[in-house]
């Protein structure tokens, strides 16, 4: 028991065990000492000495060892309480260092804290702007999505569309094919129209020919009775008309007082001053046929003018206001040499060679077409009318007269106080030069002026114009009869151009004349009349 207690007693020996620990193993080794039986009777009369400690028996022995053990005890309580107050002192001394070593350690840990929350207040602001940024970047990526899918969906329909571009392409080159083809087959009905028209207005001018050549026989038959009566000779007159040149044959029988007859003479008479001879290609001009010298020597009536044309047969009077409004302008004078006694013979072939242009076209704008004889004479426009086309046209050279234009026409046809040259023709027929011309537009006919034409008149108006134009249909005309009745109508009026002959330059009719004669001596003409009628 006592060693079990000396052994705890030696445990808490040395440096390291602390004040606490000491008096803790005091009071157990105390309360193990008051508890032992053995130690109850010993003597009280103990005495220690620094020398020993006198007993008897194991008593002496355990007291001694007892004694022993609290000198240890005593030593070391002495050694840590000096340890201890050498401790507080030295903790006593380094207490101030140690503080201001804490405050600075303080003062630092504030300072780091300060700076921490800075830190930390700086980062919070830039999170917030990250966070910012990072929005903005999240709207931009949402804008730029947005812009893809447009894009894809762009990409998408310029596909689509590309593919029904192509599609529609390919529809809109059929039907242009097949307008053009259309196109053609109508020009060509066209073309046999107004030949079938041309050749009516042909035989009509006939028949008023024929009429008129009838009343003259007969006046000159009656003239010749009477003249055979006055002069109490008994006569008779058989008359049998020529069928060469439009002249006719009178054979003259005397009456013999026996009753015989016997012929006086067979003299040959003109009948009219118009009436047109036949021109031979490949040339133009043929004076001494065009001039009326046959072989039988007839010599024409003074009538025949040398600048005379056929073209009058098929013109229509103008009305009053309109003869009078021209009249203020007068003719310019076609002063042809000597040696040209007939006017020359153009056709919509020779013209366009000659000029250049579409001989399709009635009102041509050279531009690159321009011949070099074009270009040398600065000509970049010119007009090839007919009388079928304008019955109002200029019929002769240095004359004045009217053009009439589409009764729908919506595009400006000519400028104002536009000028070019002018020939005047009869379709599938021949042309002539008029001269050079200013065209002022003066509005529309009068109704009366409309309706003083023939039925006949307004129907050649009416195809020469346009009478299969769309623009017709749409104002519910469907048929020539009915663009008639509209314009009789007053729905519609007929614009009309004046043209004012300016100057008749005969050197360059002579050159004229003279690229037309190379132009049918070389054989041209393929599409022109084989024979032409000429005054």
């Amino acid at each position: 028991m006592f060693m079990a207690v000396a052994s705890d007693s030696v445990t808490l020996n040395g440096s390291q065990a602390s004040y606490l620990q000491l008096v803790d193993a005091l009071s157990k080794l105390l309360k193990t000492f008051v508890a032992t039986p053995n130690l109850a009777g010993r003597d009280p009369n103990l005495t220690h000495t620094r020398d020993g400690v006198h007993a008897n028996g194991m008593e002496d022995a355990f007291n001694m060892e007892l004694i022993q053990t609290f000198e240890n005890l005593l030593h070391d309580n002495a050694e840590l309480s000096a340890k201890r107050q050498t401790d507080l002192n030295t903790l006593n001394v380094s207490k101030p260092s140690f503080a201001q070593q804490l405050v600075k350690w303080l003062r630092l840990v504030a300072e780091a804290h300060v700076k921490s929350d800075k830190e930390l207040e700086s980062c919070m602001q830039a999170r917030t702007e990250l966070e910012a940024k990072a929005h903005a970047v999240a709207a931009e990526h949402e804008n730029l999505s947005n812009l893809v899918a447009k894009c894809e969906e762009t990409i998408k329909l310029w596909e689509d569309k590309k593919g029904v571009t192509l599609a529609a392409n390919n529809v809109n080159d059929s039907i242009c094919l097949w307008l053009s083809t259309l196109d053609g087959q109508l020009q060509s009905v066209d073309g046999k129209i107004q030949e079938r028209d041309s050749k009516i207005a042909a035989l009509e001018a006939e028949c008023v020919r024929e009429r008129l050549n009838t009343e003259e026989w007969k006046l000159k038959a009656q003239q010749a009775t009477q003249d055979a009566n006055n002069a109490k000779q008994t006569t008779v007159v058989a008359l049998e008309l020529g069928s060469s040149g439009g002249y006719a044959t009178a054979t003259v029988f005397h009456v013999t007082p026996n009753g015989d007859l016997s012929q006086v003479g067979s003299p040959t008479l003109r009948i009219t001053p118009f009436e047109p001879r036949q021109v031979p290609f490949p040339f133009s001009r043929n004076p001494s046929v065009v001039a009326g010298i046959s072989s039988q020597g007839v010599v024409p009536s003074a009538a025949s003018s040398p600048i005379a044309t056929d073209l009058e047969a098929h013109s229509v009077s103008l009305p009053p206001g309109r003869a009078l409004a021209l009249s203020k302008y007068p003719d310019i004078a076609a002063d042809l040499p000597l040696e040209v006694d007939c006017l020359a013979v153009f056709s919509r072939d020779s013209i366009s060679a000659i000029l250049g242009g579409n001989w399709r076209l009635h009102h041509v704008a050279l531009g690159p077409t321009a011949t070099d004889f074009a270009k040398r004479h600065s000509i970049t426009a010119y007009t090839a009318s007919t009388v079928e086309r304008n019955p109002w046209s200029p019929m002769r050279p240095g004359k004045h007269g009217y053009w009439f234009l589409p009764a729908l026409e919506t595009r400006v046809s000519f400028k104002q106080d536009d000028e070019r040259h002018v020939f005047t023709g009869i379709h599938g027929g021949p042309y002539y030069y008029c001269g050079y011309y200013r065209i002022m537009s003066i509005g529309h006919l009068t109704l009366d002026e409309w309706m003083s034409f023939t039925y006949f008149d307004k129907q050649k108006y009416v195809r020469s114009f346009g009478s299969k134009s769309e623009d017709w249909r749409h104002c519910g005309a469907f048929s020539v009869d009915e663009i008639i009745g509209k314009i009789d109508g007053g729905h519609f009026q007929v614009p009309c151009v004046q043209l004012r002959c300016v100057r008749f330059d005969v050197e360059f009719y002579k050159e004229l004349c003279g690229e037309n004669d190379k132009f049918f001596q070389r054989g041209g003409g393929g599409r022109s009349f084989p024979t032409v009628e000429a005054t």
